[in-house]
């Protein structure tokens, strides 16, 4: 069954009110059981848009992966330079 253009405004009013309150997992959630029933249209750029942000999110969590790999090995540098300083001293 496919919604009518009010019944999918509607859709998108809860959608963009659970977003609002801050509860992004029901909103997904609430989007991914409504997408059977949107318009092939509506349906497709919703799924292209949902695609990107996972990109997008998943290119931030390789950038903080990232950020930590490289102070490990910084911190990792200054413990050796360390050791050798007090190995030194003896």
């Amino acid at each position: 069954m496919t919604l009518s253009v009010e019944q999918s405004a509607a859709v998108y009013e809860k959608y963009a009110r659970l977003l609002a309150e801050g509860k992004e997992d029901e909103a997904g959630k609430y989007i991914g059981e409504q997408l059977p029933n949107l318009p092939e249209d509506l349906r497709n750029k919703i799924i292209a848009l949902m695609l990107n942000q996972s990109l997008i999110d998943e290119a931030r969590e390789l950038e903080t992966i990232h950020g930590i790999q490289e102070a490990g090995l910084a911190a990792a540098e200054k413990l050796e330079e360390l050791k050798k300083n007090l190995k030194e001293d003896k």
